[in-house]
């Protein structure tokens, strides 16, 4: 980690690593034993829900945009401080924990599951009629 400084540019410099540090590791490359394994696991579900909600987000909800943006600046707001004040990955999964049913609350609410249950149930018609045919036209 680069070293914290109490002046603004420092702060500013080191919030990209903090942001990184504190959201998206530990990467696949940290794993050391089954709990960071476990870890990894639990950020690469959260980074693929995520890119659920970019692909299929609900275009018009009936959710509340004022609790969606609490969560959101709430939780972003504490990871930045994980972020910039602990740099043991353990603990910094350990307190990520506590922010993330406020981070997965607004991709939860965001994503068109009805979408991604058609995509997915089409996509599995899809491939039983591939090898049904398949398995016809190699029989004739």
């Amino acid at each position: 980690m680069k070293k914290l400084e109490p002046t603004f540019s420092s702060f500013i410099i080191n919030t990209p690593q903090a942001l990184s540090l504190s959201t998206i590791r530990p990467y696949p490359s940290d794993v050391k034993h089954i709990l960071s394994l476990a870890a990894a696991a639990e950020t690469d579900l959260l980074l693929f829900l995520f890119f659920l909600f970019l692909l299929w987000k609900k275009r018009n909800g009936s959710h509340s945009l004022t609790f969606i943006y609490f969560c959101l600046f709430l939780g972003f707001s504490i990871l930045i401080t994980i972020g910039y004040a602990v740099n043991n990955l353990g603990a910094i999964v350990r307190y990520r924990s506590i922010v993330l049913p406020l981070l997965l609350v607004p991709v939860f609410c965001g994503i068109d599951w009805q979408k991604v249950a058609s995509v997915l149930f089409n996509n599995i018609k899809n491939k039983n009629n591939v090898a049904e045919n398949g398995n016809l036209a190699s029989e004739n």
